[in-house]
């Protein structure tokens, strides 16, 4: 019993002589504001001057592309009839300015998880539309780490066959997503 008590007033001791050393370390070195902390969690690692993220913006409404933030998260809509040639992963020449403008926003952004995820249902079988789905994905996430997209933070997805309620989008479509990293 007394070694318990012995052990905890000696851990006491030593989170007590700990915790005051990391709050005096700190009286040299000038801590953030809260601007600072505020700035930081808008920007996430932005590198890309507001103008250069408008003009890519509105690269992307030009194609009828929705690139829209929900809280620190960057979502882009792309049709897949926009990239892709009929029933297939290949790229049409086409798709390049629109992939060339969501690479140019992604790179604006260095702290970020990129996901690219793919539907499709233009296939008979379940197994045929999760395999091109697959594919598309990937073929996105190629391009896109060819023109610079950093690839250990870009993860691929195929979805398949999705449900969208009618009216509410494509049900072909490419999602790309960004996750902030901590």
């Amino acid at each position: 019993m007394r070694s318990k008590r012995g052990l905890c007033v000696f851990l006491l001791l030593v989170l007590c002589l700990l915790g005051g050393c990391a709050s005096n370390s700190g009286n040299n070195a000038k801590s953030p504001t809260n601007e600072t902390a505020i700035s930081d969690a808008l920007n996430y690692g932005k590198t890309c001057p507001q103008e250069e993220q408008a003009q890519l913006r509105d690269d992307l409404v030009k194609h009828r592309v929705q690139a829209s933030f929900l809280g620190d998260q960057l979502f882009i809509i792309i049709p897949s009839h926009k990239i892709f040639l009929e029933h297939s992963s290949d790229l049409v020449s086409f798709s390049y300015p629109i992939l060339d403008a969501v690479a140019g926003l992604l790179a604006c952004y260095q702290k970020v998880s990129v996901k690219v995820i793919a539907y499709t249902n233009v296939l008979p079988g379940k197994k045929e539309n999760m395999a091109l789905s697959v594919l598309q994905a990937q073929e996105v996430m190629n391009y896109l780490w060819r023109k610079g997209v950093d690839s250990r933070l870009i993860y691929p997805s195929g979805k398949g066959a999705a449900k969208v309620p009618d009216g509410q989008g494509d049900m072909n479509r490419i999602e790309i997503v960004t996750r902030r990293l901590a």
